[in-house]
């Protein structure tokens, strides 16, 4: 189950329904964030995503959620690489309810399926 976060929407409905799913199908969940920033550090990138683990998944959940930073400037590349491993990929939508660029050249073209769940907006530093 791979859940890909980013540092624009809120991560909570990604990991809630990935975590769902996972457990539905008995398979674990990896968090991805596909770094391609050049404002965020990858100690940032971590550190972003180790905390919205923590903080978005019960304590017992977040200690076995395996963690992925990946460096690529297409994103859309690198998770359509990645599902090649995976059962299920959740992406969120924009915090309007669009689709955006990557997620839409995703569709279609991941190796397995695709689920897009409504995003909420994050500000910096907020989970």
């Amino acid at each position: 189950m791979l859940a890909a976060i980013d540092d624009d929407t809120g991560p909570r409905p990604v990991l809630a329904y990935a975590r769902e799913q996972a457990a539905r199908q008995g398979v674990p969940v990896r968090v991805v964030h596909v770094w391609s920033r050049r404002r965020l550090t990858m100690a940032e990138a971590d550190h972003l995503t180790s905390g919205y683990v923590a903080n978005c998944l019960p304590p017992h959940d977040a200690g076995t959620v395996e963690r992925q930073i990946v460096h690529d400037a297409d994103p859309a590349r690198a998770l359509i690489a990645l599902s090649r491993e995976a059962v299920l990929l959740v992406v969120a939508a924009k915090p309007d309810g669009s689709v955006g660029s990557t997620v839409g050249r995703l569709s279609g073209r991941t190796c397995c399926p695709l689920a897009v769940v409504p995003a909420t907006p994050v500000t910096r530093g907020q989970w």
